[in-house]
């Protein structure tokens, strides 16, 4: 109910913005609809402190190359793209204690959906797998990349 009432609390949001500005298309996104682009992030730097930047790069499609988030990485969250479009994101995580050094906890993406979107054809499913070491430090876990 919690992610129900977010998502639309965000699609009115933008749908708000939209009418104040004077575009005639919110821009929110519809899962599996004609014409969505697919998104891959191969890079991301940042603290999953709260009011801390996720800084993500090497994006593809309608992103501008790059996109931050608000620490911490958690559901639900708004992802502001360089092109100038957000989107909304709504995931279950799962995070494991790993034991290896190099990504001693690994957070896991699960059941991910974009429920809004200003940035063009952005929709459909969310993953990826992130790692946080001790200093609340976060990648991408080693040969993954953040895909919606």
């Amino acid at each position: 109910m919690r992610r129900f009432v977010a998502g639309l609390l965000v699609a009115s949001l933008v749908g708000l913005t939209a009418a104040c500005s004077g575009s005639t298309d919110a821009g929110t996104a519809s899962t599996g609809s004609a014409g969505t682009a697919t998104v891959t992030c191969h890079a991301v730097s940042g603290s999953d402190d709260v009011g801390q930047r996720l800084t993500f790069t090497g994006c593809t499609g309608p992103t501008g190359g790059s996109a931050v988030l608000m620490g911490p990485l958690a559901s639900p969250t708004i992802i502001h793209w360089a092109s100038g479009g957000t989107t909304q994101l709504v995931f279950d995580s799962d995070i494991q204690q790993t034991g290896n050094p190099a990504c001693p906890s690994q957070l896991t993406v699960m059941n991910g959906q974009v429920v809004a979107s200003s940035a063009a054809g952005i929709a459909g499913a969310v993953h990826g797998t992130f790692c946080i070491d001790a200093t609340r430090a976060v990648t991408l876990a080693p040969g993954a990349d953040f895909t919606l």
